[in-house]
């Protein structure tokens, strides 16, 4: 049985992601206009603490473009936008 994960390799393993790492990333926040924001890595949380236990999270500052632009709630609906470190 083929795995359903794509064997990707230029995606950045979690165990070598580090607070300070700076990237980008890529979401619509209206119409089909592609906006770029900035990221910076805050921390990585093994398993999840009461947020989410048993899953490792990415913890990330974003700013620039359209995070300087909208409200505080506007990560809402960004789930699948790329992030690029």
């Amino acid at each position: 049985m083929a795995s359903a994960t794509p064997p990707y390799d230029d995606i950045l393993p979690l165990a070598q992601v580090r607070a300070g790492m700076k990237g980008y990333g890529l979401t619509v926040f209206h119409g089909t206009h592609i906006e770029r924001f900035d990221v910076t890595v805050v921390a990585v949380v093994r398993n999840g603490s009461l947020v989410a236990p048993g899953h490792d999270m990415i913890l990330v500052r974003m700013s620039g473009g359209p995070m300087t632009q909208r409200s505080a709630n506007l990560v809402k609906g960004m789930s699948g936008s790329p992030v690029y470190i």
